[in-house]
Order: structure tokens, then sequence, then C-alpha cells
């Protein structure tokens, strides 16, 4: 678990370094209609990882639905490779993110990185009172997709390589904006 910590922290800090001096007005920049502000970024980080708390929620209370191939590893451990493959920062490729996911397109508030910071406290929070979880194994569909499943350890990794894509993208917007 402390490496897993280790990793959010970084992201974290690196979020810190690069965006915390920035002002509103940079924040908010879209260099084009196709490519998301630095908030919006953010924003889309806060709300999807949100989403797998409702999930887990879901798994406890015994209320999570899952597809029938979800008992089958090999569907489990396919669709868990596939996008956590699809979400890695050096696949280059642009992906649609699933309605529930998409940021508002408004300007963001003040204070967003404040947000996703206070976010990822909460994040390890979750995690480490979801470990029994991971340990079983557990299977849970994806909350942007329901026909998508993988492991509950496999969220975590696909989480953390969803992160470091949507930095190095904010990054990237920065650069271009500047």
């Amino acid at each position: 678990m402390g490496a897993w910590n280790a990793r959010i922290d970084k992201i974290t800090q690196e979020f810190e370094q690069y965006f915390d001096n920035l002002g509103l007005d940079y924040m908010n920049c879209q260099p084009n209609i196709h490519t998301w502000s630095i908030a919006q970024n953010i924003e889309h980080l806060i709300v999807t990882n949100e989403s797998y708390a409702l999930v887990i929620r879901s798994v406890r209370q015994g209320t999570c639905k899952l597809p029938p191939y979800a008992r089958f590893d090999f569907a489990v451990d396919f669709f868990g490779r596939r996008v956590l493959n699809a979400v890695q920062s050096d696949n280059k490729r642009k992906l649609r993110t699933f309605k529930v996911w998409r940021p508002g397109s408004g300007a963001s508030e003040k204070g967003i990185l404040d947000r996703f910071i206070k976010h990822q406290s909460d994040l390890k929070i979750m995690r480490a009172n979801a470990m029994d979880l991971v340990h079983e194994k557990v299977v849970i569909p994806s909350p942007g997709n329901p026909k998508i499943v993988y492991t509950l350890g496999m969220a975590f990794e696909i989480i953390l390589a969803h992160e470091r894509r949507h930095l190095e993208q904010a990054k990237r917007t920065l650069e271009a904006i500047r």
C-alpha cells in the first residue's frame, strides 16, 4: 500500500508543481475547442475517481450488478488490461470519455487544484478502506460502462495511470497556452 500512496503523492506533487501558481485565466484556457483546459482535466479526474466510490459502496451493500461473463477470469483480465493500456500516458491516441465523466464546459472556480489535492487524500483513504476487497479480487463494473469489468485492484491501477495521462495532457495544454 505504501508504494501506491507514494505514486499518488508523486502525481499530486507534480500537479502542484506545474499548476499551483496559475490564475483562473490559465487554468480555464483551452488552446482549441477539441482540447480540455487544465481545470477541465482536473475536474474530470475528480469526477471519475469519485465514481469508483459509488461502485465500492454498491459492492459493500450487495447491490453491485455484474454481467454474466464477469465470472470468467479471462474476460475480467482482458477488460482490465485493455482499459489500463488505453489510459497509459504514452498512449497518444485521443480517447472519448464516457458522458458521466465529462467535465463541465464552463469556467472552473478558484480552488480546483485545492479540491484535487483534498480529493487525492480521500482517494488514498478510499483505497485503504477497500483493501479487503482488493485482496479478495472482487470484480467490479466500470463506473463509466457497466459492461466493462475488472478487479478492484486493477481499477486502482487504472486510476493512477489515468491520472498520469491527464497530468501529461494538462502539461501539454499549459505549453500550448503560454
